[in-house]
């Protein structure tokens, strides 16, 4: 790092106990009970927002959710769902009050101590290990790509630092993306199988994508939203088109959209997760490699 610029890259240390798993378990239980009370109040402020759904409050949800079980609880419950609707009494009840005041005041000093105590830029940790220090602290923190592990898997890093250092943490990353160049070319990691006697176009049938080892489809849906199905029932939204482009890579688009004829293509959000977009042909991120496990 200490190659990439001007700003001090051996300043970057792995973060300590003032900042890291120890820090954390200082006011993680104060910042989980302030997140109860207003997740409770500000879901019921979003739903009101909403015009095309009965759902105004955190207990609708609730109730939909058990009448709906089969189909809305496959993979996790409603715990969290149950456990806010007790925290009755944001933003003014003093319990809230003093675990909101807690959490913010110790982990601020946790990130602030470390940066003065060490003369640290920032404070860098691999990405999805702690980020939780700088979002209790409203501190502004920084998640970048830096190259793609040997499973084909993207890897990233947070980078965080004090109050009002945001121009400074988007300098240095910048340096950093500069001298790694971590941008790849997307690689759909997924099962595809030609569908017979589906229809298709010149020269290819349709496929089905589904996730490698199980049965669960991609689809297209009326939202232009990208879903899995639970399996492959053969309807237009779960067909695709795939063709191979002059530089070898590929364009994915779905055979139809529901109430829609506005062509969508598969786009990468990072460098491989798929979502969808208006085609664009010119688009990098609608290039696809397409590679035999």
């Amino acid at each position: 790092m200490n190659d990439a610029g001007a700003f001090g890259f051996a300043d970057f240390v792995p973060e300590n106990d003032a900042v890291g798993v120890l820090g954390v378990a200082r006011y993680i239980g104060d910042e989980f009970a302030a997140l109860l009370y207003e997740f409770r109040a500000q879901i019921a402020d979003y739903l009101q927002s909403l015009t095309k759904t009965n759902m105004r409050t955190l207990a609708d949800l609730i109730a939909f959710n058990t009448a709906h079980c089969p189909q809305e609880l496959v993979y996790y419950d409603q715990d969290v769902f149950l456990l806010a609707e007790q925290f009755v009494g944001y933003p003014n009840d003093p319990n809230y009050i003093a675990a909101r005041s807690h959490a913010t005041s110790t982990a601020r000093a946790g990130i602030d101590n470390a940066v003065r105590s060490q003369n640290l830029d920032a404070i860098v940790a691999p990405h999805l290990t702690n980020s939780t220090g700088p979002a209790v602290a409203g501190y502004p923190n920084f998640s970048m790509p830096v190259g793609v592990r040997s499973s084909g898997r993207p890897a990233g890093m947070l980078m965080y630092s004090t109050a009002f250092h945001e121009a400074q943490l988007i300098a240095m990353a910048y340096d950093l993306e500069q001298a790694l160049h971590p941008r790849q070319q997307p690689q759909f990691l997924n099962a595809i199988t030609p569908i017979p006697n589906a229809g298709g176009y010149p020269g290819s049938p349709f496929f089905k994508i589904t996730i490698a080892g199980t049965d669960r489809t991609l689809a297209a849906t009326a939202d232009r939203e990208l879903v899995v199905l639970p399996a492959f029932t053969g309807a237009p939204e779960q067909l695709w088109r795939i063709d191979e482009l002059a530089d070898g890579t590929y364009r994915v688009m779905p055979k139809a959209v529901p109430n829609s004829k506005e062509p969508l293509a598969l786009s990468a959000v990072g460098s491989s997760m798929p979502t969808l977009a208006r085609f664009n042909p010119d688009s990098d991120r609608q290039r696809w490699n397409l590679k035999t496990p």
